[in-house]
């Protein structure tokens, strides 16, 4: 009986140290927001702008959500891109949407939002990158759209 009660308290010991370590490791891993980016009402391109620029090589995730708050009974697009340098060089990503092309302001004025997530490798002191271009050019006013941005460190 007293073995018993030795055997049981060490794997109460055991399993909770294990469990510890399991919590410390989820902590390690789980995202860090490193920056949150907002260009609101915009109603004309945005030129690139460093949004983050990481300390350290890591592995991010940016979530862009852009959103039409103003739109015309013409066709304006906004197509947003990501720039970034990894150990291959600078690269360019365009967000989700048929051929990039993110929102649109369609036939009678109707707001439409998206969002893109990209995920990728940065090197450190590179800046992370965002523009966002509109097609075709120039813009049907009236027409307003704003972008939000999350970088995130992924490790």
């Amino acid at each position: 009986m007293k073995n018993n009660t030795v055997i049981r308290i060490l794997g109460a010991l055991l399993l909770a140290t294990a469990s510890g370590r399991a919590q410390d490791e989820l902590q390690q891993h789980r995202p860090i927001i490193v920056k949150v980016f907002n260009f609101t009402n915009q109603t004309q391109a945005i030129p690139q702008t460093t949004v983050f620029t990481p300390s350290q090589d890591g592995f991010f995730r940016a979530n862009v959500y852009l959103e039409a708050i103003l739109g015309s009974t013409g066709l304006s697009s906004v197509c947003p891109y990501l720039s970034f340098t990894d150990d291959s060089g600078v690269a360019t990503y365009l967000g989700e949407g048929s051929g990039g092309v993110a929102i649109s302001c369609l036939d009678g004025g109707v707001p439409l939002g998206v969002a893109s997530q990209w995920l990728f490798r940065a090197k450190a002191n590179s800046p992370i990158m965002f523009d966002a271009a509109i097609y075709p050019g120039p813009i049907v006013q009236p027409f307003a759209y704003s972008v939000y941005i999350v970088i995130e460190r992924l490790s």
